[in-house]
């Protein structure tokens, strides 16, 4: 059993996901797309995913957890948590979920996170992927989604990218995206940090500077702690399942709002990968 958190910070609401990673396909299923590159990576290798399409998590218990950016107000919640049900690639993200009714609405967005469609050569072998969203586009981020960072043993433009001869899709060491079961995922409310889920947090730590903004704490300057690029890994399974009963048992009559997606230009093309990769180029970690 294993609880992934980190701060979304593409989104500094604590009411509502403000960003397209990750996405509720519907009450039953969240879509985890081009973000957290470095726990998707740690992940593909776990499950050897460059040698499968996809792996159903069936016995293994994992689930991440969202809690907003910064924002003036120093509210923090958590705005969404699932389980992990499945890995696949993005490619075979796309034949499964490409034209499947369930996933037609993120697919079709403009800024969809299955952002990929992958690219054959004429004897039908995988040999790269063309972008088809904007999810990403600038500075050719996109690519970072799925390959190495220095781009090595690939061929790319803006558009696209391809496995150079004698390179096996095995350096492609981040193409790796997930379907989780819906846990919560707030959509005009965020589900506040208690003091029963403070303790946990405490506890998970074994912190005693965690408070209901600096949830991760705070560094020598005070400020709070935001695992910029990086995750908080809990494997104690009693933590871990008074997180989840506790947040599931107790979300299930908070109210919903219609805001979610309903006007796109107010969410971002961009996740918390990118804005932490400029904050920590800019020093402001």
């Amino acid at each position: 059993m294993r609880l992934y958190c980190y701060i979304v910070s593409a989104t500094n609401s604590p009411d509502n996901v403000e960003c397209y990673v990750p996405f509720k396909v519907n009450e039953r299923l969240i879509f985890f797309g081009p973000c957290k590159r470095a726990l998707r990576k740690e992940l593909r290798k776990e499950f050897e995913l460059s040698e499968n399409d996809e792996v159903e998590l069936i016995d293994d218990e994992i689930y991440v957890m969202g809690l907003n950016g910064s924002n003036k107000e120093t509210i923090r919640k958590i705005v969404w948590l699932g389980r992990i049900i499945k890995l696949l690639t993005f490619e075979q993200a796309y034949h499964l979920y490409g034209k499947n009714e369930d996933f037609i609405t993120m697919v079709k967005h403009p800024i969809s996170p299955l952002h990929v469609k992958p690219q054959y050569n004429q004897n039908k072998e995988f040999i790269g992927y063309n972008l088809i969203s904007k999810m990403h586009k600038d500075s050719n981020e996109w690519i970072k989604d799925i390959a190495r960072p220095d781009f090595k043993g690939i061929s790319y433009d803006s558009e696209s990218f391809r496995l150079k001869d004698g390179f096996s899709r095995e350096i492609l060491e981040r193409d790796c995206c997930f379907i989780c079961e819906n846990i919560f995922f707030a959509e005009g409310r965020g589900f506040e940090i208690d003091s029963e889920l403070l303790h946990l947090f405490e506890t998970a730590q074994y912190r005693k500077n965690v408070d209901k903004y600096a949830i991760f704490g705070r560094d020598t300057n005070d400020n709070a702690n935001g695992l910029r690029g990086t995750c908080l890994k809990i494997d104690d399974s009693t933590i871990i399942t008074k997180f989840v009963s506790h947040i599931s048992e107790n979300s299930k009559s908070m109210p919903k709002s219609q805001q979610y997606l309903s006007n796109s230009e107010k969410y971002r093309s961009y996740c918390c990968d990118v804005i932490d990769e400029k904050d920590i180029k800019n020093g402001k970690c």
